[in-house]
């Protein structure tokens, strides 16, 4: 064989030497990211004759590792198994942080009435509720009245009555702008009707009134409650007492209560 030929010791070991430095700069550039100097997924170098080729074991893993922003830190031999588990740790990290407040708002304090308080919680609810009705019943009873009597003078539109109730009146429109471009338009109640009148309306009043004492009775009530029961904190609902003193409902009490049906635990609303 010619010693100018492939099998000249001279030109193998020349051959050699590229072929080592070819595998020693590939090295160099994989310890700039990752040290593992051993990893299956390094391309092995092979040299024939003046030429050198990179034989990669998994072409299309290769090209997908590539295209992985991971693969700007860790290069092609990253593991993607290591990286899936490190983000759904992440993941799972992120949801527990975001749930602490949740477990915050689980836990509330509530307040253990006394048989004395519950007793008074108990008659201040049905007050309460008993003006309620009493106020729906005597707002129903003279609207239905006052619609009864429109029905009865459709030409009185709008119509209305009369402080004394011995008159209903309503305005008219006037063809004419002038001097004046309305005009009253009156019928007069007889004494049935006046009385009737006189009373659906004093009666809506009364309930009226007696619902607006029961909702202050009850605001007193459990204002009272809650600053003998709950311990005074920062921030709040600044409120009056029966005695005219001035407490801070502290949160999240300030919206109100809800009692339990015997009156025994009451918790923030």
């Amino acid at each position: 064989m010619s010693k100018h030929g492939y099998g000249s010791p001279r030109r193998i070991r020349r051959i050699g030497e590229v072929a080592s430095a070819v595998s020693i700069h590939d090295r160099d550039e994989t310890r700039l990211c990752r040290p593992d100097a051993h990893s299956a997924s390094i391309s092995r170098t092979t040299a024939i004759g003046t030429s050198t080729r990179h034989i990669v074991p998994n072409a299309s893993a290769n090209r997908i590792h590539r295209d992985s922003p991971f693969t700007l830190c860790f290069g092609a031999a990253y593991d993607p198994v290591m990286t899936k588990t490190l983000l759904l740790s992440a993941a799972a990290f992120s949801l527990c942080t975001s749930s602490l407040p949740c477990v915050a708002q689980e836990v509330a304090s509530v307040i253990y009435l006394s048989t004395g308080e519950s007793a008074k919680a108990r008659q201040t609810a049905q007050d309460l509720t008993s003006a309620q009705d009493r106020n729906n019943r005597a707002a129903t009873a003279w609207r239905n009245f006052h619609q009864s009597y429109q029905a009865a003078h459709p030409e009185l539109s709008g119509l209305r009555f009369a402080s004394d109730f011995r008159v209903a009146f309503a305005q008219k429109n006037l063809s004419s702008a002038f001097p004046f471009d309305k005009e009253a338009a009156t019928v007069e109640l007889s004494a049935e009707e006046r009385q009737k009148a006189e009373s659906l309306h004093r009666e809506m009043l009364e309930a009226r009134r007696a619902l607006d004492q029961a909702q202050k009775n009850w605001s007193d009530y459990w204002y009272q409650l809650v600053v003998d029961h709950v311990s005074p904190s920062l921030g709040g609902v600044i409120v009056t007492l029966p005695g005219g003193k001035s407490a801070t409902i502290p949160s999240p009490w300030g919206n109100g209560v809800v009692f339990t049906p015997d009156f025994r635990v009451a918790v923030p609303r």
